[in-house]
């Protein structure tokens, strides 16, 4: 299965709403996302404040960015979306398709067989 993880974007709408929609406002994201849908199985959203989100899952604004925490803070969100992931997919079967800046990515990738 091909898995596409889009990263979120400061730019976010101002009332709770599913994070597939609450992210729309950044350009960026809209543009990753149109393209996961048209070359991923699934989608997730890699989120500062949430970790990893279904892209249904419903979520209030929030201002948090992994590029303001220090690395041990982006060290341990990284294990949490590890932990959420391993419980959703095969780290060493699936693919993953990595729409994300660095910060979102850099711990994540040791622990995945299959990313592009």
């Amino acid at each position: 299965m091909k898995i596409a993880l889009v990263s979120c974007s400061s730019k976010k709408r101002a009332y709770p709403c599913a994070a597939k929609q609450m992210y729309q406002p950044s350009q960026l994201f809209s543009l990753s996302y149109q393209y996961a849908k048209q070359h991923a199985d699934r989608i997730y959203i890699l989120s500062a404040k949430y970790g990893l989100l279904d892209e249904d899952q419903v979520i209030k604004p929030y201002d948090m960015a992994l590029k303001d925490m220090p690395e041990n803070r982006q060290e341990d969100w990284a294990n949490y979306v590890l932990s959420q992931m391993r419980d959703l997919f095969d780290l060493e079967k699936d693919t993953f398709m990595i729409l994300a800046g660095r910060d979102y990515y850099k711990n994540l990738i040791p622990s995945l067989s299959h990313y592009t």
